[in-house]
């Protein structure tokens, strides 16, 4: 018997991990990224508040808002990859080089996802 997904909760906790993640990558030479970020999480954020206040976020909502927080997120580390690969040291570069070639490899789970969920 399968249970139902809580995407309420899956929201509340993805939220806090991109939150978390754009504080942690986004400081020094990266930090001009941060504002491309910051206003589309806003937005979700008072769809989600509004949601609220009309009493229409069911979890269906939710999931919504789960898929748009896990493209912000994926948008994230792509972009912070590649920002990595043009300014970081040869060591920062290699990592990202390896970090693409093993992914190529493993094309059944997207790199994004394992990271996001916290998978190997």
């Amino acid at each position: 018997m399968e249970t139902e997904t809580n995407y309420k909760e899956e929201y509340e906790y993805g939220l806090l991990r991109l939150k978390d993640s754009l504080e942690e990558l986004c400081v020094g030479p990266y930090r001009v990224i941060s504002p491309y970020f910051d206003y589309p999480l806003s937005v979700i954020e008072k769809k989600v508040d509004l949601a609220r206040l009309k009493n229409k976020d069911s979890n269906e909502f939710y999931k919504e808002k789960c898929d748009e927080l896990l493209k912000m997120y994926e948008r994230l580390i792509y972009t912070f990859l590649v920002c990595k690969s043009e300014t970081g040291t040869r060591s920062e570069k290699r990592a990202v080089n390896k970090i693409y070639k093993n992914n190529k490899k493993k094309e059944s789970n997207s790199l994004v996802r394992k990271i996001f969920l916290g998978k190997k």
